[in-house]
């Protein structure tokens, strides 16, 4: 044996193999393991049985999914589909009711405002053109008290 031979150990060197099988071994362990596998029928045989077992797995067909699978992960999409739409549709009704209500309350304090704005500026001068600072309070007043819901 070589003094190169001597320097890979066959526990090294078959830590080494499907490293370089899988071309992984740096160029300097590549070359230990070569000179080790020319004076080592044991480490030798070792490689030539991981390469046979190497193309014997590549032979095998993929592994296919079983039929089920199909089935259900389809099923799932369809019930997560569902659900989805229960809350789009959910949400698409509340924001309407919002938006209606946010129009009649809207409205309905204008036109209550602009009663009371046209009431108190009469009082004033009697032709509505100028309003007063204690009819100005008084249109206030009453727009909270119509808010919070007390007497008017």
């Amino acid at each position: 044996m070589s003094k190169q031979v001597m320097s890979t150990s066959c526990t090294q060197a078959r830590q080494m193999l499907s490293r370089r099988l899988d071309g992984e071994l740096a160029n300097e362990d590549r070359r230990l393991l070569d000179n080790h596998l020319s004076g080592c029928g044991a480490c030798w045989d070792e490689l030539a049985a991981l390469e046979r077992d190497r193309a014997v797995m590549a032979a095998l067909p993929a592994p296919g999914q079983p039929p089920w699978l199909l089935t259900r992960v389809m099923a799932e999409v369809r019930r997560s589909g569902r659900r989805s739409r229960r809350w789009f549709g959910l949400g698409r009704a509340v924001g309407a009711v919002a938006a209606a209500l946010l129009v009649v309350v809207g409205a309905g304090a204008g036109v209550f405002i602009g009663t009371s704005m046209a009431r108190a500026g009469q009082g004033a001068n009697g032709n509505g053109d100028e309003l007063t600072v204690s009819s100005a309070e008084s249109v206030a007043f009453d727009v909270y008290e119509a808010v919070i819901g007390g007497e008017q």
